[in-house]
């Protein structure tokens, strides 16, 4: 009580200070980043564009000088033409994540100690899941990215943020006291709802812990959030205004979640297009504006298809650790010209998340994804396969080497409480859906 009546407004007003001082501490240069991402955005288009081809050269340089893989595909010869005649940009090869994952061994920069580097983990929405390799200066300008897009909604050093994250079950000794993750905290005035299961009861708690909060801000997945906004409309009605920017993450946001969302919140819905291999790359800078604004500081779009549905294909900008080449991304959208002449994204294709019950626990699939990922380790695609004849549920695991199927089966039973039946499997067995073989990590099967 003492922190919601007097602590918040103190603590919002030097929250700009603690984030300084964190950040320092930290060897970090987020704010200096920010400022330039508004700089370059008040350029000029033609500036803009060729700055975005003096960064492409840029990493191009670095690639070829330093990356085993583009040393093998990538001709010196090649990347002087690009730098004198842009037009030979579409001469270069595309990569798929099919190469990533073939080729993992050969795409990290030898000019960085593996040691100083940050992993991230795809999802798997278009195929197994891969990693991918941040250097320091990477993940600042990935950072300084989301504080940009997000300051076009708020304060972005002194507003409070509630972030969603997946409750592990642990006890207090599990759970040991992270000095860091507090300090970062109080640094970005962030808070957490942790979430494991998604019955009606518990997300009546959630609900009101987005009440109680007083964030400006809050961050989830969209199944998530339209749990909640249901929940809030069946008990309040339409529009208590709680917070005022809600911004999907982790999945694809749906017409239909994003108005059920607005309509119980009164709020804003900041959508944005974001990845493990490069960060936000297309965020909602206007709420009123379905389109997306491209990140392009950060990454550089192929943008040949316009007005039409395209695999969304970049070239990220400012990682020197793990460059990547004209990737495309297995997501989809279309591009076109807004009324500016700004060229923008809307209509996104990607993941999704359902809901399953396990044993007598409804939760979603990104839960068992965490527990997965953040718990279990060693795994590189997983999906659950529903079969309605036999009413069974069977957990197929894709392993990365060292998985422990024992530790897997005996972690999901004490977080979720129920032991699932797991079959380790390769990635060809993993169910797909349409003519993409898109994926799913729930599969419902009739098979006698």
């Amino acid at each position: 009580m003492l922190d919601q009546v007097f602590m918040r407004p103190v603590i919002s007003l030097a929250r700009p200070l603690f984030f300084r001082i964190a950040e320092r501490a930290a060897g970090r240069n987020v704010t200096g980043k920010i400022a330039e991402i508004a700089a370059y955005y008040r350029l000029s288009p033609d500036r803009q564009l060729r700055r975005r081809h003096e960064l492409v050269v840029r990493s191009l340089e670095a690639a070829v000088a330093n990356v085993p893989y583009y040393q093998k595909r990538i001709r010196p010869e090649l990347v002087a033409r690009i730098k004198k005649d842009f037009a030979y940009f579409n001469d270069l090869p595309i990569m798929t994540k099919a190469d990533v994952l073939a080729h993992a061994d050969e795409l990290v920069s030898l000019a960085f100690d593996p040691n100083d580097l940050k992993r991230m983990k795809t999802g798997g929405s278009a195929g197994p899941s891969a990693y991918f390799f941040y250097d320091r200066e990477a993940i600042d300008w990935s950072g300084a990215t989301t504080w940009f897009c997000r300051s076009h909604y708020e304060s972005a050093l002194a507003n409070k943020q509630l972030h969603f994250a997946c409750d592990f079950n642990e006890t207090a000794e599990d759970a040991k006291f992270d000095w860091r993750r507090f300090g970062e905290h109080l640094a970005t005035h962030r808070d957490n709802v942790f979430t494991r299961e998604f019955s009606d009861r518990k997300v009546e708690e959630y609900l009101g812990k987005v009440v109680s909060a007083g964030a400006n801000l809050v961050h989830s997945h969209p199944s998530t959030m339209y749990l909640i906004a249901q929940k809030s409309i069946s008990q309040s009605g339409p529009g208590q205004r709680y917070f005022r920017v809600y911004e999907p993450s982790g999945e694809v946001l749906h017409p239909y979640q994003e108005s059920t969302i607005k309509r119980a919140f009164h709020c804003d819905v900041a959508n944005r297009y974001g990845l493990a291999e490069a960060g936000v790359i297309a965020y909602q800078i206007d709420p009123d504006a379905e389109e997306l604004r491209l990140m392009n500081h950060l990454v550089f779009f192929d943008e040949s298809v316009r007005g039409e549905e395209t695999e969304i294909t970049f070239t990220t900008l400012r990682n020197d650790a793990m460059p990547l080449i004209r990737y495309r991304s297995g997501d989809l959208g279309v591009f076109h010209a807004s009324d500016n002449g700004e060229i923008v994204l809307n209509k996104l294709s990607g993941r999704v998340h359902d809901l399953v019950r396990i044993g007598d626990r409804t939760i979603m699939t990104h839960t068992l994804m965490d527990i997965l990922d953040h718990r279990v380790g060693k795994v590189r695609e997983f999906q659950l396969v529903r079969n309605s004849l036999q009413s069974t549920l069977t957990l197929n695991i894709v392993p990365d080497a060292g998985f422990d199927a024992q530790m897997a089966a005996d972690t999901i039973a004490r977080i979720v409480g129920h032991r699932l039946d797991i079959r380790v499997i390769d990635s060809d067995e993993l169910i797909r859906v349409g003519d993409r073989g898109k994926f799913r990590h729930l599969a419902d099967v009739e098979q006698a």
